[in-house]
């Protein structure tokens, strides 16, 4: 756990690195890790480009996923 989670040293609060966390479940199903890409992108602070359901709350109504497969 400590690969994708750690405690912030001021609010004492558990965050999740959910990139590293997926990266990690990917790599625990045999995906290859030269096949696994990680967009970097933050949608809360890009939130002109992209929807941020963190930014606009719960009751926003919207949130997006996507995983995509090369063959």
């Amino acid at each position: 756990m400590s690969r994708i989670s750690f405690r912030h040293s001021v609010t004492h609060k558990y965050h999740i690195d959910l990139w590293e966390a997926n990266r990690q479940q990917l790599l625990d199903f045999g995906v290859p890790g030269v096949q696994i890409e990680i967009a970097d992108i933050c949608t809360y602070i890009r939130h002109e480009d992209f929807f941020s359901a963190r930014r606009l709350g719960i009751k926003s109504g919207r949130i997006l996923s996507g995983i995509m497969i090369n063959s």
